[in-house]
C-alpha cells in the first residue's frame, strides 16, 4: 500500500472519529437542553434509533445538534487548515523559520507526506458533513443558515487546499526551470 494511502486512511479515521463523536455529543446535548422525552429503540435490522414524540421536537433537537456539529466542523477544519497551510507557508521566509526554531514550534511543521493526506481526508469529511446537514435541512426543515454555512465552509476549505497545492506545484516547476531562486 502506498505511503500516501496509509496516511490518508489514518487521517480519515481520526477525522471520522472526531466528527462522529461531535455529532453524538451534539445530539446528547440537544436532548438534554430541550428536556424532551425520548425512547431508544432497536429495529430488527440491528439499528438503534431515538424516537421523540412530536415533529416540532425533532426539528428543535436536530437544529441544536446540527448547529453544534457545524460549529465543531468549522473549528476543526479551520485548525487543520491554519496549522498546515499558513504555518508551513510562513516558514518559507528565513526570519520566520528562525522564530519557529526559537519558540520550539518545529513539531508543527509537516512535509507533503503528512500534510496532503491530512488535508484531503479532512476535506472529504467536511464535504460529507455539508451533505449530511443539507439532508437534515430537507428532511426536518432546520434553518437554512446551517447548510449554507457548512457548504460555504466546504467550498472555502477546498479552494484553500487547492490554492496551496497550486502554489507548491508552481514553486517546484519554477525551481526546476531555474526561474526562481531557492531560499537558503
Amino acid at each position: 500500500m502506498s505511503e500516501f494511502l496509509k496516511r490518508f486512511i489514518e487521517a480519515a479515521l481520526l477525522a471520522a472519529t472526531l466528527l462522529i463523536f461531535v455529532k453524538l455529543a451534539g445530539l446528547w446535548f440537544a436532548l438534554a437542553y430541550t428536556k424532551s422525552s425520548f425512547i431508544m429503540a432497536t429495529s430488527p435490522e440491528l439499528f438503534t434509533y431515538i424516537s421523540v414524540s412530536t415533529i416540532a421536537e425533532v426539528k428543535q433537537i436536530t437544529t441544536i445538534a446540527d448547529g453544534i456539529f457545524v460549529a465543531a466542523t468549522v473549528v476543526m477544519g479551520t485548525f487543520v487548515l491554519v496549522k498546515t497551510l499558513l504555518f508551513n507557508d510562513l516558514t518559507r521566509h528565513p526570519r520566520v523559520m528562525v522564530k519557529v526554531i526559537h519558540y520550539n514550534l518545529t513539531g508543527w511543521l509537516e512535509d507533503g507526506q503528512d500534510m496532503y493526506p491530512k488535508l484531503f481526508a479532512w476535506g472529504t469529511f467536511i464535504w460529507l458533513s455539508a451533505v449530511l446537514i443539507a439532508k437534515d435541512y430537507f428532511a426536518t426543515g432546520i434553518s437554512l443558515a446551517l447548510p449554507l454555512v457548512a457548504g460555504i465552509f466546504a467550498m472555502v476549505y477546498t479552494y484553500q487546499v487547492f490554492s496551496f497545492l497550486d502554489t507548491h506545484i508552481s514553486d517546484m516547476i519554477s525551481y526546476i526551470y531555474g526561474s526562481k531562486r531557492k531560499i537558503s
